[in-house]
């Protein structure tokens, strides 16, 4: 397997190609992301106040460990740390003591604490997706490679949890069930299809390559089903001008910030799919209860 050059930071002088890069140093770097792109399809001051926030969350805390669970479980078991119940007294200033010298050890080790409950879940969704008869196509995969292009004379960027010659593969985790119905639903409202074009389009501008994408979606709710989902070439069309419109606001913004967020004018808003279901909703009920 091909050792690609590894960089402590992304500048704007970073040639296109494929680097390994520390995850914080890769979010700390310029270049734009997908996440960055999705945030400025919503208005420029929440593209503004989410540049400004930490780049973690439980839930991405979640996923970060969910992702060395599957690729890389001798690290994962190495890495994460359970606190045990009463391992500590807190309430005493021994106790106190105590916790924060382990803490500072398990910083020094580069380990990290998580609940009990989220590494016994973790283990079983990370197992069933290696049990899962399409999981061979991990094998020997690139993992954690970014890639760093230009397209339309921006820096952009991107870092796929797993890579072949052929297909991206990114982890996703749900708290609904990924049936179909389900995940098409999260694909939209978490704008996995324009990660994708993102993705799909960074490493193409680096490297020529034109891969395809493939989500790998686990639910969190027993019994922590796992399905592959190749998205379409329409749905990556769809994400792809959604992207477009995003880098092009960033662009536009650098140069001249609007002083509102959503337009200077009035919006008139009409009736859509959801108001006139919940009007129908509504009516059926009190007829009912007449």
């Amino acid at each position: 397997m091909f050792d690609y050059p590894t960089i402590e930071k992304i500048t704007e002088e970073t040639a296109p190609g494929y680097y390994r890069i520390e995850h914080e140093a890769y979010h700390a770097s310029p270049g734009i992301s997908s996440s960055e792109i999705k945030n400025a399809l919503v208005s420029y001051g929440y593209y503004m106040a989410k540049k400004e926030e930490a780049k973690t969350s439980p839930a991405l805390e979640f996923g970060k460990a969910f992702h060395m669970a599957i690729l890389e479980p001798r690290l994962f078991d190495k890495t994460y740390v359970v606190e045990k119940k009463d391992q500590f007294n807190k309430r005493t200033k021994q106790g106190k003591e105590d916790y924060a010298q382990w803490l500072a050890d398990l910083a020094e080790e580069g380990s990290e604490i998580v609940k009990e409950e989220d590494k016994e879940l973790i283990e079983k969704m990370a197992e069933n997706v290696r049990n899962h008869p399409q999981s061979s196509v991990l094998a020997g995969n690139y993992a954690e490679v970014a890639c760093v292009a230009r397209i339309n004379g921006q820096l952009v960027k991107c870092k796929p949890d797993s890579r072949d010659n052929v297909a991206i593969y990114d982890f996703k985790t749900s708290r609904n069930l990924v049936t179909p119905q389900n995940f098409i639903r999260d694909v939209n409202d978490y704008g996995y299809h324009i990660s994708a074009a993102h993705y799909i389009d960074v490493i193409k501008a680096a490297t020529g390559e034109d891969l395809k994408f493939i989500d790998i979606a686990c639910e969190k709710p027993s019994p922590n089903g796992v399905a592959f989902y190749e998205l379409s070439e329409e749905l990556i069309e769809e994400g792809r001008m959604l992207a477009t419109v995003g880098l092009e606001r960033i662009k536009k913004w650098e140069k001249n910030p609007p002083k509102c967020d959503y337009g200077k004018q009035i919006h008139v808003l009409h009736p859509n799919a959801i108001t006139m279901y919940k009007t129908r909703d509504t009516l059926i009920m009190i007829e009912a209860n007449q």
